[in-house]
């Protein structure tokens, strides 16, 4: 006879027995190796489900309702992988639109403005059948952020100015294109304010792998103009010269006078033009750099600038003659000519006989007339013809 502690045991020995883990049930290790796989099964299953399911953060633009007709419509209109980016920089870009006829055109041309927009490195798209007409995805691969720009070694400008040259901030595309840009207007900005030595370097921001842009300055001395000169000078003082440069001292040599060599270069283009505009045909005009540092100031150095000019032999106008001209005659044209046989070559003049011309035909009616001069250079040195001719035009 069980004692009251032994039925006690029993019960909850019998309890635990329909408690016990089913694979227990099926038979030790073949109910186990079944468990097992069928949590395989349950693991891949979610897996593959994970890999279908579409990105959380979905931009997308607004589905409309599709409506009835002929034509195969846009459904829906994604943007898949534009994680990050504010939706107002990319979305103007696609003018497919939900709700609208399906055009492979247009989708083209939205690839093509994606691309243009330096938000992307690479665009695919999908347009599968769905019922109603076409899902269309746009699959974007977003080119690396710029997480900073730093700029070092700059003194002369501070880092708010010259964000302003490059265009460059936290946030924006990481363009090596636009990297190398900002690199160049920096060196402008530079060069143009006195600073002809300035050197500036790209550390980081040239590489795939970059995750900002850092720019190295090596500033140089400031330059200014201390005096320009002029040498080989006949025909014109070198006061009258002065005005037809800008390498010049500046106010009290402190207001303006900033050396920049590609203004010198422009010099030397003006100066040409304007001996030849004079008939010095062959004038040539060089120049001449002293550099010298500052003795109160050493981040600043004083330039001398000297032109050489060799002017050559100014042409004189042998003859003119004139053609196409059948409305007014040769003798009516040259009448009150500033430009005569025997004088100077002068494009002043010549430009002041040219709109003479011109205006005699537009008081018979040929407003459109034009005129064109052709200056030929003779054999006899020093000398040369003007052809004028005309195109009377419609009255």
């Amino acid at each position: 006879m069980q004692t009251n502690h032994a039925r006690h045991f029993s019960k909850r020995y019998a309890a635990r027995r329909e408690r016990k883990p089913i694979a227990r049930r099926f038979g030790g290790a073949f109910g186990g190796r079944v468990w097992l796989a069928a949590l395989a099964v349950a693991a891949a299953a979610v897996a593959v489900s994970a890999q279908e399911a579409p990105p959380a953060a979905l931009p997308a633009v607004a589905a409309a309702p599709v409506a009835p007709g002929n034509e195969e419509l846009v459904t829906e209109v994604r943007i898949v992988g534009a994680k990050g980016i504010p939706r107002e920089k990319f979305l103007p870009s696609v003018k497919t639109r939900a709700g609208r006829p399906f055009n492979p055109d247009l989708l083209e041309e939205d690839v093509r403005q994606l691309h243009r927009s330096g938000l992307f490195l690479e665009v695919k798209t999908y347009t599968p059948e769905v019922p109603g007409g076409r899902l269309v995805v746009f699959e974007v691969l977003p080119r690396p952020l710029l997480h900073y720009v730093t700029y070092a070694g700059n003194r002369a400008f501070d880092a708010k100015r010259l964000a302003k040259e490059t265009g460059l901030q936290p946030g924006d595309p990481l363009d090596n294109w636009q990297v190398e840009e900002g690199r160049r207007r920096i060196l402008e900005l530079y060069h143009t304010k006195g600073f002809p030595d300035a050197s500036v370097t790209i550390i980081e921001g040239n590489q795939p792998q970059d995750r900002g842009a850092v720019f190295l300055i090596n500033e140089g001395r400031r330059q200014r103009v201390g005096w320009t000169d002029f040498v080989g000078n006949s025909i014109a003082s070198d006061a009258r010269l002065r005005t037809q440069v800008q390498t010049k001292p500046g106010w009290f040599w402190f207001l303006g006078g900033l050396f920049n060599r590609e203004t010198l270069d422009g010099d030397v283009e003006r100066l040409t033009a304007y001996y030849r505009g004079l008939g010095f045909f062959r004038a040539r005009v060089g120049r001449e750099i002293d550099v010298r540092p500052d003795p109160f100031d050493s981040d600043r150095e004083w330039v001398a600038v000297t032109f050489v000019i060799d002017e050559g032999p100014r042409y004189r106008i042998r003859n003119l003659a004139f053609f196409g001209n059948e409305k007014i005659p040769l003798e009516k044209l040259q009448e009150d000519l500033e430009l005569k046989s025997g004088d100077y070559f002068d494009q002043n003049k010549l430009q002041l006989d040219i709109s003479g011309l011109q205006d005699k035909y537009g008081a018979i009616g040929h407003v459109f007339a034009d005129v064109e001069v052709d200056p030929r250079f003779l054999e006899e040195p020093g000398m040369l013809d003007l052809v004028y001719r005309i195109d009377e035009g419609r009255q």
